[in-house]
């Protein structure tokens, strides 16, 4: 029978590799996890692994949250210029979205931050104009 972690390892692996072929895609942040978690642990145990599943469970934004976030995110998209922002607040968190830059290929550079249990998470996107059609399409940075 396999290690437990050699188990984990290739799970890990393939999801990885999923998130790779899958990351320059479109992408959705109400589905998506945000995690605003202070720190984890170095997994060399299973106490270790579930210690971390569980805080990464502990700060993982709300939906209605997150949801919140990407109506901001595509209101800033459509409707906004460099150095414009969207603020939004729900009951349980809150945060912005600011573009950065608008490129001459008319992708914006965007920085989100959130903020929910007294700690914060921020991180840079790429949105492009998907051709022919009203939507944008995200790349990893």
């Amino acid at each position: 029978m396999e290690d437990i972690f050699v188990v984990m390892h290739k799970v890990i692996g393939a999801l990885l590799l999923t998130i790779s072929l899958t990351g320059c895609g479109s992408t959705y942040y109400a589905d998506q996890k945000i995690d605003t978690s202070p720190g984890y642990r170095p997994v060399g145990s299973s106490v270790e692994l579930f210690y971390n599943l569980a805080k990464t469970t502990a700060y993982s934004v709300p939906k209605e949250s997150r949801q919140e976030h990407e109506h901001c995110v595509f209101m800033i998209l459509d409707n906004g210029n460099v150095g414009e922002s969207c603020k939004w607040n729900t009951s349980q968190a809150k945060g912005s979205v600011r573009i950065l830059r608008i490129r001459p290929n008319m992708c914006h550079d965007l920085t989100s931050t959130v903020y929910y249990k007294g700690n914060s998470k921020s991180w840079n996107d790429l949105a492009c104009p998907a051709n022919n059609s009203n939507k944008w399409i995200f790349y990893d940075e």
